[in-house]
């Protein structure tokens, strides 16, 4: 009898391997989207003490980029933002998660896409990052100069 429940338990953990590898494989790309510059027009900056306070409107096409990306079948949408980032815990602040959940939907993003987004401050694995301040390594790192041009507004 303990041959057999060896036996099953051997089956039943390469199952479940089996299954966790093809989840896995099954499993869209993962898209970052900076919030505040990309997303957001972040024309007025950001106000430390007001984090969840968004006076801005998106970006134009914003908000239907952000629908076509998570309709497809290949890419989920994660917006990455440090926006939500409570310095006292390093959590993400539920609060302001949902202040920029209630501006998507102000904006005209479906109720259902803007639920099953993920907002963090976490920098998951990703296949991709968009973002307004981020410099492409090509073998070559940025001079001073281009540093300043992306590191500096208007």
């Amino acid at each position: 009898m303990g041959h057999l429940c060896a036996c099953f338990y051997t089956y039943a953990a390469k199952l479940a391997a089996l299954t966790k590898e093809r989840r896995m494989t099954e499993r869209k790309k993962v898209v970052l989207v900076d919030f505040d510059g990309t997303l957001n027009s972040y024309k007025s900056g950001f106000d430390g003490k007001r984090p969840q306070h968004l006076p801005d409107s998106p970006n134009p096409g914003a908000i239907g980029w952000l629908r076509r990306v998570y309709a497809t079948s290949v890419y989920e949408p994660v917006i990455f933002t440090t926006r939500v980032l409570n310095q006292a815990t390093g959590e993400d602040d539920p609060f302001v998660v949902e202040a920029i959940r209630d501006w998507l939907i102000n904006y005209g993003l479906e109720k259902m896409v803007v639920h099953n987004l993920r907002i963090t401050a976490k920098k998951v694995p990703c296949s991709l990052l968009v973002d307004d301040r981020a410099f492409r390594y090509e073998g070559k790192f940025p001079d001073p100069a281009e540093m300043t041009k992306l590191t500096s507004r208007g």
